[in-house]
């Protein structure tokens, strides 16, 4: 049997690889790991600040009731479709959530234009990571019942503007897809 060093924290693999640090300025958008994200907003600390964009009121409650839990200012805002709320260049890090399905649900037009808001609102240098579901195996396809990402994010990405785009890593079911912001 072999033994290996588990973190104590069960979004450790959510909060490394979106990478967010103290004073940074994120956005999160879409919600399917509320925990996670409220993790990820507990990473920029007091000196940064952390903004949610949901398409549904149940998905702003998930996210305030797991932000409160882990002790994190987190401001929400709900909407179903249409620019984000938020002037350009406003974010360093940009996490488009696509794990519980509400991306790959969208028609590939409008799945173009929530990249292209999340490039508008990247700041110069700022990365976007896109988190996606990927399919089970072996005995974790027996427990997961969870919806598989189907949005292809490197195209995405790539036509929203980011560059270089590439696979961070897949891992426990997640896969990590980062675009980069060019500068100026």
């Amino acid at each position: 049997m072999f033994l290996t060093k588990r973190s104590s924290s069960p979004h450790a693999l959510v909060t490394g690889m979106v990478g967010a640090g103290l004073g940074d300025t994120v956005l999160l958008a879409g919600c399917g790991h509320a925990d996670a994200l409220a993790a990820v907003a507990a990473t920029v600390g007091l000196s940064g600040t952390a903004h949610a964009l949901v398409t549904r009121t149940s998905e702003s409650d998930a996210l305030a009731r797991a932000a409160a839990a882990a002790g994190v200012l987190l401001t929400t805002a709900v909407q179903p479709e249409g620019p984000f709320p938020y002037p350009n260049g406003t974010f360093r890090v940009v996490v488009c959530d696509d794990t519980s399905g509400a991306i790959s649900r969208l028609p590939v037009v409008s799945q173009a234009a929530w990249f292209g808001e999340a490039r508008r609102v990247t700041a110069p240098g700022g990365r976007c990571v896109v988190l996606l579901s990927t399919a089970a195996h072996g005995v974790r396809r027996l427990l997961h019942r969870g919806t598989v990402s189907t949005v292809d994010a490197l195209t995405q990405l790539t036509a929203a503007g980011y560059r270089p785009v590439r696979v961070l890593g897949a891992r426990e079911g997640l896969m990590f897809v980062e675009g980069l912001a060019p500068r100026g």
